[in-house]
C-alpha cells in the first residue's frame, strides 16, 4: 500500500512539473525525474532575437505572408522555411497556400509568438507545427508537416465503361416507340438534367463526353463514374417501363375499338 501511494505521489508530482511540450524523463537506473530547458519543438542552440513585439494581430492571413512579415519585423535575426507540398508524396504534407494564421498578441518574442501559432494549429487541427531550430549558424524557424495529423486524400473516382443493349427500346418492338438517335437525345438530356454542365468547360454536357451510342449493334456505351453508370441504368429502367404502360394502353384502346 506504501508503495502504491508512493507511486501515485511520485506520478502526481510528474503531472505537475512537466509543463505541455517541454522534454522531460525518469531514469529507470536511478528512479530520477529529468526536464530539459528546452520544449522539443526549439533546438538547444536556437537564440531568441530578444526583441519583443508590443502588438501583434493576424486574422486570416496566410502563413506564407506571416513568413515574410515576421522576418522583416525580426530584422532577419533569423531565416523561416516554408516547404511546399510534397510531388512524391502528397499525402503527407498539407498545402502552406491553403494555412491563415489567426493570432492577437501583446508583448511577445519570436519564441512565444511561434509557440502561440503552433497552440492555435493544434486547436485547429492543423497539420503543421513551427520547429525553432539551426542552420549552421543561422537561427531558422521551420514549418514542419505532420503526416500522422494529415487527412489522407481521397483518391478520384475511376470512370468504368458500360454497354447496355437497347434494341427492346428501339422501333415497334414490345417496348420500341423511338428510334436510335430519339433514344439518345432522351437519355442525354435526363443525364445533363441530373449531373449540369462539365466544370471543366462550362459550354459542354457531361453527356456529350460520357455518352456514346452504336446505331447498327443498338448499344448505349456510358464511360462515367459508378453512380453516374447507375444513373443511365436507371433511365434505361424507366423508359422501359413507360413503353411497357404505352403498349398495354394502346393494346386496350385496340381491343375497345374491336
Amino acid at each position: 500500500m506504501k508503495q502504491l501511494t508512493t507511486a501515485l505521489a511520485s506520478s502526481f508530482l510528474i503531472a505537475v512539473l512537466v509543463a505541455p511540450g517541454v522534454n522531460a524523463h525518469v531514469d529507470a537506473s536511478t528512479n530520477q525525474f529529468h526536464q530539459t530547458a528546452e520544449p522539443e519543438w526549439i533546438h538547444p542552440d536556437w537564440s531568441d532575437p530578444g526583441a519583443k513585439l508590443a502588438d501583434v494581430s493576424f486574422s486570416g492571413v496566410p502563413i506564407t505572408e506571416v513568413a515574410n512579415q515576421l522576418r522583416q519585423l525580426f530584422t532577419n535575426a533569423f531565416d523561416v522555411i516554408v516547404p511546399g507540398v510534397s510531388q512524391t508524396e502528397p499525402t503527407l504534407t498539407a498545402d502552406p497556400a491553403g494555412i491563415n494564421v489567426n493570432v492577437q498578441l501583446k508583448n511577445v518574442t519570436a519564441t512565444e509568438l511561434f509557440n502561440a501559432m503552433n497552440l492555435a494549429f493544434e486547436a485547429e487541427h492543423t497539420a503543421v507545427r513551427w520547429e525553432l531550430t539551426m542552420n549552421g549558424s543561422r537561427p531558422t524557424a521551420l514549418l514542419r508537416a505532420l503526416p500522422s495529423l494529415t487527412p489522407p486524400l481521397t483518391p478520384p473516382i475511376e470512370k468504368k465503361p458500360t454497354v447496355y443493349f437497347v434494341g427492346d427500346l428501339v422501333g415497334e418492338g414490345d417496348h420500341g416507340t423511338m428510334n436510335m438517335s430519339q433514344l439518345y437525345e432522351t437519355v442525354s438530356k435526363v443525364y445533363d438534367m441530373a449531373f449540369g454542365t462539365d466544370k471543366t468547360n462550362a459550354s459542354q454536357y457531361p453527356s456529350q463526353t460520357e455518352i456514346k451510342f452504336h446505331v447498327p449493334s443498338q448499344l448505349l456505351i456510358v464511360s462515367a463514374t459508378p453512380d453516374r453508370v447507375d444513373f443511365v441504368l436507371q433511365t434505361l429502367k424507366a423508359l422501359r417501363d413507360k413503353a411497357r404502360l404505352d403498349n398495354a394502353q394502346s393494346a386496350a384502346a385496340r381491343a375497345t375499338e374491336k
